[in-house]
């Protein structure tokens, strides 16, 4: 059975995430520069999920003290309802 790894994603992974961002209704659509810089940024963090080596999906996020802010969120369509988008 394959398994479902979290990483922080970081901007060598730009583009993907910006394809899935592209093929999804429900997320902002950040192009790879915006992801790269988002990346750069001290205050933000950014978690990916794959799955069999795929990325599955992305949660971007900001950090401001003891508050985080969800920025940006997608999960490939062929793997939506599967508990990927929990986990991130």
């Amino acid at each position: 059975m394959r398994q479902i790894v979290l990483s922080r994603a970081d901007s060598s992974s730009a583009g993907e995430m910006s394809a899935i961002a592209a093929s999804s209704d429900f997320c902002a659509k950040w192009s790879a520069s915006d992801f790269e810089s988002e990346a750069s940024n001290k205050f933000a963090r950014i978690y990916a999920a794959f799955y069999g080596g795929e990325m599955a999906g992305f949660a971007a996020f900001r950090f401001c003290r003891e508050d985080a802010e969800l920025t940006n969120f997608a999960v490939r369509g062929r793997y939506r309802r599967s508990g990927i988008g929990s986990m991130l």
